[in-house]
């Protein structure tokens, strides 16, 4: 995700492959302010709502260029025994073991206007970005109220720009721990998460951000060519609610590219980053159709 909805229809990569960039990356925004979180009481079987959310990234993982974007986000939620939808993820139940789950990896990055970024001007623009993969999530410890857990994440995305030109492969191993139903000052019903992961990406993924080609090196940007490999780690903070009506969530990012293979490349202008947002969806519809939130 790195530009606002209102500057879309202007970018490289075509109307609709933006939109498309943007719709994904709205999803991901919702699942990146969803701390997880299980109810004492019976919950509906699928739920449905729409909001928006609010956001401060960087034009690119490295960039020392930041801005506040604001997207609309669907709310979509499915409870079902074998087969769920999150607002964070999409997951199945493996061997009819609960601890072991296949979940959808999905992360979106929309066009960056080269001329508008310090560090690429006069470079090409860059085309949308949509990724997607399976990931394995292990349950390592879940306390007997549900109130806590722990687990370990391992996704595997493909990562393809809306021109349909495949760009790499993205490895996000990580672990996190999420807390449910917490009491805050008498406001019952909070979800609070921190996770962490560490990064590799293939050759030609780090090449598509990265690689100076010599055709635009300057005096002040040297060619590089990216080798792929290691790319940093991230901490996530996230805590959100749910009220009869509404949802609202928060997160705050720490995002590291210290030690990455690409760290040396003249298009990195910081290592490390601090960024966030805000999200709230209304839900408008709902099945009569109950169940335990807890299995």
């Amino acid at each position: 995700m790195r530009e606002a909805v209102g500057q879309l229809m202007s970018k490289p990569g075509g109307r609709a492959g933006a939109l498309r960039a943007m719709v994904l990356g709205a999803v991901v925004a919702l699942g990146a302010v969803a701390a997880g979180g299980a109810a004492a009481e019976p919950l509906p079987l699928w739920e449905v709502g729409a909001g928006g959310t609010g956001l401060i990234l960087p034009d690119y993982r490295g960039s020392d260029q930041s801005r506040g974007y604001v997207y609309p986000i669907p709310y979509v939620i499915y409870r079902g025994d074998r087969f769920r939808i999150d607002k964070d993820r999409i997951r199945e139940f493996l061997l009819s073991n609960d601890r072991l789950e296949l979940e959808l990896s999905v992360n979106a990055n929309v066009p960056v206007d080269s001329n508008r970024n310090n560090a690429r001007r006069g470079m090409p623009n860059l085309r949308a970005v949509i990724e997607g993969g399976p990931s394995l999530r292990y349950l390592v410890y879940k306390a007997a109220d549900g109130g806590r857990e722990f687990f370990i994440r391992l996704p595997a995305r493909g990562a393809m720009s809306t021109d349909g030109r495949f760009i790499g492969w993205v490895f996000q191993p990580g672990a996190g721990v999420d807390w449910s139903d917490v009491n805050v000052a008498g406001s019952p019903g909070w979800n609070f998460g921190v996770q962490g992961s560490w990064t590799a990406n293939t050759r030609h993924y780090d090449n598509f951000y990265y690689s100076v080609d010599p055709a635009y090196a300057t005096p002040a940007r040297a060619a590089y060519s990216a080798p792929g490999g290691g790319a940093g780690a991230q901490v996530t903070l996230a805590a959100s609610k749910r009220f009869p009506s509404f949802w609202v969530g928060g997160f705050l990012r720490y995002d590291s590219v210290r030690g990455a293979q690409f760290a040396q490349s003249p298009l990195v202008r910081t290592q490390q980053d601090v960024y966030g947002g805000v999200a709230v969806a209304w839900v408008f519809g709902r099945s009569d159709e109950t169940v335990d939130a807890t299995r």
